[in-house]
């Protein structure tokens, strides 16, 4: 199996509740394992950390839009991501025959952090340093890894690191697909309709018009970054049939760049020998 059937995966949002939502996710990553491709999932959880907070009394803090994680925040952060959600991720892949196996950034230093904007979030952090050797190892004896973004900072202690940026940082070093799961159609353009694809100066006019904002704009901020550090295609959607034939799902938004437009920031460790 060649190393373009590499997907990463990042959910959030309704996906990741129990009920039809996470149900059909689990359905469509089943799938894509039964397709014989590797797959990661990436996930949030920022509304049920928000609602675990309000019962608890706590307010939540944004900055400029982003999320303030205090540090008496972040076990509730920790325990939501990493705990509640994960494990429900993680069952919900069994029941549809996929062995999955629950990780953070902090499993075998799979990815390291530094505080974003100099500590102004708080415990936020931005990737760092990835080391994909787990997952490689992991992929080549058929575990399907779910990872919760959660990494260790510079100091060593943890960090609650974006989702989307986290996925993207994995599919870099993995030289992967990366697929975002929305809620939404795609990249919407000025008339409301999805966008079949999206380029650099198409993404920045649309941010200019307030077009692309709130919950896109991380993403398709990472999908860019991604693409730039090695990953090989980004795709932003809804949950659709996948191909078997490694094509992208049908409908959506596909993130492209011209190669002239490829860093390469990031540089994949090689995979285990018989993941290349």
């Amino acid at each position: 199996m060649e190393s373009s059937g590499t997907l990463v995966i990042k959910v959030g949002g309704k996906e990741v509740e129990e009920g039809p939502f996470l149900e059909r996710f689990s359905e469509w990553v089943a799938d894509a394992v039964h397709a014989a491709r590797r797959v990661v999932v990436v996930h949030g959880g920022g509304e049920e950390i928000s609602r675990r907070m309000a019962a608890l009394g706590l307010t939540v803090v944004k900055v400029d839009g982003r999320r303030v994680t205090s540090p008496e925040a972040l076990p509730i952060v920790i325990g939501v991501l990493a705990g509640e959600i994960n494990l429900r991720i993680v069952s919900n892949l069994r029941g549809h025959g996929v062995v999955p196996i629950g990780l953070t950034g902090a499993s075998a230093d799979l990815l390291q952090a530094k505080l974003a904007e100099d500590g102004r979030l708080g415990r936020v952090g931005e990737p760092s340093v990835v080391d994909a050797s787990l997952l490689w190892g992991l992929l080549y004896n058929g575990l399907t890894p779910v990872v919760a973004p959660i990494a260790p900072g510079e100091d060593g202690k943890l960090l609650n690191v974006n989702a989307d940026s986290f996925a993207g940082a994995l599919a870099s070093t993995l030289g992967a697909d990366l697929l975002f799961v929305t809620d939404v159609a795609g990249i919407l353009g000025t008339d409301g309709v999805a966008l079949p694809e999206v380029t650099p100066s198409t993404a920045a006019e649309l941010l200019r018009a307030g077009v692309i904002r709130e919950g896109m704009v991380p993403k398709v901020s990472a999908a860019l970054g991604a693409l730039r550090s090695g990953a090989r295609r980004a795709w932003i959607g809804p949950l659709t049939p996948l191909l078997r034939d490694h094509a992208l799902p049908p409908g959506g938004t596909s993130v492209v760049l011209s190669s002239a437009e490829r860093h390469y920031h990031f540089t994949p460790l090689a995979p285990l020998e018989g993941t290349g």
